[in-house]
């Protein structure tokens, strides 16, 4: 629930404005049977944990609420609760990616689908879901703020098997990635032109000391 006490004075002043979002616990039972509540429960909540928690710090006992029994589903449950968080948390480029994979795996929609209903651009998350196909060690220096998501969102656009080799020479010569990938290529070409020569001299009885 992170740090509630800004939360609570402002729900203390001014009352709480946006409605939680419940469920009867009835309904939710009847689709999530796997699952167990407390017997005196009456609803269960799927939007606006931190609110509940923040009004009773403040000590406030009553909050409005949207009763929505057609989101008892775990799936419309689990992308309320979702959505409801993504923009609310401090969270990491990679952890907005995986937030963006989960909600297309829940809803079993597509990047536009999921892009409306977070409010951001498609683009924005495409850009974030392909950090996802990084090698693990980019993922791993992005996660630690080794690696700037800039270099991250240059880095993806490098072809996928490439990708290890441009983002250790980045970091070998402390390039920026299109440096490095520039350099991966004047490389590479240089390669296939020695060993077109190679060939053509070997065709042509040509001795390659």
């Amino acid at each position: 629930l992170g740090d509630l006490e800004e939360l609570a004075a402002s729900i203390r002043s001014l009352g709480l404005r946006q409605p939680i979002v419940v469920v009867p616990v009835e309904k939710f039972l009847s689709t999530n049977r796997q699952l167990t509540v407390p017997s005196t429960a009456q609803w269960v909540i799927l939007a606006g944990h931190r609110r509940r928690a923040a009004a009773l710090l403040a000590g406030v006992q009553t909050v409005p609420a949207w009763v929505r029994p057609d989101l008892a589903a775990r799936e419309d449950a689990a992308e309320t609760f979702v959505v409801e968080n993504v923009h609310r948390a401090a969270l990491s480029p990679l952890e907005e990616a995986r937030v963006y994979a989960l909600l297309t795996d829940l809803s079993g929609g597509t990047q536009r689908a999921v892009a409306q209903r977070c409010g951001v651009s498609q683009a924005h998350v495409s850009k974030r879901m392909s950090l996802l196909k990084l090698p693990q060690t980019a993922q791993d220096a992005l996660a630690d703020g080794t690696f700037a998501i800039t270099d991250a969102l240059a880095l993806t656009t490098v072809e996928g098997s490439e990708q290890p080799a441009v983002f250790d020479l980045a970091r070998e010569r402390n390039w920026p990635i299109p440096t490095a990938a520039q350099a991966l290529e004047e490389r590479r070409k240089r390669a296939a032109r020695l060993e077109e020569s190679r060939a053509r001299a070997t065709a042509e009885d040509i001795e390659v000391v």
